[in-house]
């Protein structure tokens, strides 16, 4: 709402201002022309951006594209913008992003990303370092998207909840123009570290309603189907290979979505921050994702037939009477 007003209020500039134009007075016609322009450009930020077009159309996602060195090294501080940025078609010379995909921490760091929120680094799983990740074998172009907890990231000891939680997420716009009602989500959960205290898990949840990557867990609808444990659990702190190491998420179906057209979807990932021990490093990879419009059943070949039978009645009664 809040949107359409300023909408509402430019445009009403606009004609009062046409009027100071028309009476000799261009200067405060440019200064509102300006203001309209960068309402709209955050009018168009407002929203995810990657467009989902067709219902029951495959989004999927290997994340590939993330770098690969250097390895387990800064990729610069939040002073200069430099590292990751969230959900940008455009980053940077030193930024790095995947469209529709966002990245949140809650304690802020100066190596923190665009926003202070989004550390990242890249690695095999050799560190100790917190941070998002990059994961995969040093020199491999196979990568994975996750992290590696710790309490300079999060809280281990949060007033709440959601001060203790590392976020990964996926933003999708309803560009089909129809409800959707389904959604079938299936990825590979990769282990990269083995922590030193008990096997943590990743749990995931949906939202139509959220505005935010960071926006609180009663926002979003967990799946329990799509959290997943890392399967390493020795004991000893090190390096996990997440290719030999993983857990394959069979698609799992989601139904009364009522997905609206354009509208956002966010589809969420939540690492717990452990409490005390060193956190296992998890990942994500190979994502794919459909949506789709309600489907109408079509009638049973009973309830058919008992049809047929009524409307045969009827008709031997009218022949009846004639």
């Amino acid at each position: 709402m809040a949107h359409n007003g300023a909408v509402v209020d430019i445009t009403f500039n606009l004609f009062t201002d046409m009027n100071a134009f028309r009476t000799g007075s261009p200067t405060l016609t440019i200064a509102t022309m300006l203001a309209a322009s960068l309402a709209l450009g955050a009018l168009q930020e407002a929203r995810g951006a990657v467009s989902y077009l067709t219902p029951g159309s495959t989004y999927s996602q290997n994340f590939d594209s993330l770098p690969n060195t250097p390895q387990n090294a800064s990729l610069g501080n939040t002073s200069a913008g430099a590292g990751w940025t969230d959900d940008n078609a455009s980053p940077a010379a030193n930024q790095l992003s995947i469209l529709g995909w966002y990245l949140y921490h809650p304690t802020a760091a100066a190596e923190g990303g665009a926003n202070g929120h989004q550390r990242l680094r890249i690695g095999a799983g050799t560190s100790t370092t917190g941070a998002f990740m990059s994961w995969g074998a040093s020199g491999s172009t196979d990568r994975a998207l996750g992290d590696l907890g710790a309490n300079t990231l999060a809280s281990d000891t949060p007033t709440s909840p959601d001060l203790g939680n590392l976020y990964i997420a996926l933003r999708l716009h309803n560009d089909t123009g129809q409800t959707l009602d389904s959604f079938t989500l299936g990825f590979t959960g990769e282990q990269w570290h083995t922590g030193t205290g008990a096997a943590e898990t990743m749990t995931f949840g949906w939202s139509t309603t959220a505005i935010s990557v960071s926006d609180p867990s009663s926002a979003f609808n967990a799946v329990p189907a799509l959290a997943w444990t890392a399967p390493v659990h020795t004991g000893a702190e090190g390096a996990v290979d997440g290719n030999a190491n993983h857990v394959v998420l069979s698609p799992a179906t989601v139904t009364g979505l009522n997905w609206a057209p354009d509208t956002d979807l966010w589809l969420r990932w939540t690492d717990p921050q452990a409490l005390g021990p060193r956190d296992d490093g998890m990942g994500i990879d190979d994502l794919s994702f459909l949506a789709d419009v309600a489907v109408v059943p079509e009638p049973a070949t009973g309830t058919m037939l008992m049809f047929g039978l009524l409307a045969l009645g009827f008709f031997r009664v009218r022949s009846n009477r004639v």
